[in-house]
C-alpha cells in the first residue's frame, strides 16, 4: 500500500485493465466494488485489529474462514473496519439456492421478512452461543460489528446467528461454547 493510504491503493487496483474492462461493461458496479476493495485492503493495514484465518472447528473435512483478533486485545465497542452490507436476494434466486442446497448464507430479517446475504468482511463472522460481538445495523443495507466484551489476541470474533439457526434451540450447533459444554458430559 502506498504509505498506508487505502483509498489510493483501492483506486490503483480499480484502475488496472482487468477492472477497467469490467466497469466499462457494468458501470454501476464500481460504486459497490470500491468499498469492498477498501474493506479487504484494510486487512493489510498495520492498524487493523483483526485478521481472516482458517479454522476446522465447524467442519472436520474442510477448512473454513474465521475472523480473529490480532496484535492487541479489542475492548468493548465498535471494531473499526469490521463491516458488512446486506443485499436482498430475490425469491426466485432463493428458491434456486435452496434447490442446490447453497442457501446457508442467506438470512431472513424478522423485521421485514426479506431474504438477504451479508457481504464484506463481516460475512466471515461465525456463530457462537456465547458471542463476544454483535452485528449492528447502521442503515438499511450496512452493518458494523461491536465487541460486547474484551476480545483477546488470537480469539475468534463471533456473533449470535439466532436461537434456531442450527435446528430447534440450536440443538445441532457446533460452536466453541457448545463443544465445550458437550465435552464436559
Amino acid at each position: 500500500m502506498r504509505r498506508g493510504n487505502i483509498f489510493s491503493a483501492a483506486t490503483d487496483i480499480l484502475d488496472l485493465d482487468t477492472f477497467t474492462m469490467y466497469h466499462e461493461l457494468i458501470p454501476s458496479a464500481l460504486s459497490s466494488v470500491r468499498p469492498r476493495c477498501r474493506e479487504y485492503l484494510f486487512l493489510h493495514h498495520p492498524t487493523c485489529l483483526f485478521a481472516l484465518e482458517t479454522t476446522t472447528l465447524y467442519s472436520m473435512s474442510s477448512l473454513e474462514i474465521c475472523v480473529r483478533c490480532r496484535h492487541r486485545a479489542i475492548g468493548p465497542g465498535e471494531i473499526h473496519g469490521l463491516v458488512g452490507s446486506s443485499v436482498a436476494v430475490p425469491r426466485s434466486d432463493l428458491e434456486m439456492l435452496q434447490a442446490l442446497e447453497l442457501d446457508f448464507s442467506v438470512a431472513v430479517s424478522q423485521r421485514v421478512s426479506t431474504p438477504s446475504i451479508l457481504l464484506g468482511i463481516a460475512r466471515f463472522l461465525n456463530h457462537d452461543c456465547n458471542p463476544n460481538a454483535q452485528l449492528v445495523r447502521v442503515t438499511r443495507q450496512s452493518w458494523i460489528v461491536k465487541a460486547t466484551r474484551s476480545i483477546a489476541v488470537g480469539e475468534e470474533i463471533t456473533v449470535d446467528y439466532g436461537n434456531h439457526y442450527f435446528g430447534i434451540d440450536n440443538h445441532e450447533c457446533a460452536c466453541a461454547s457448545c463443544s465445550h459444554t458437550r465435552a464436559a458430559y
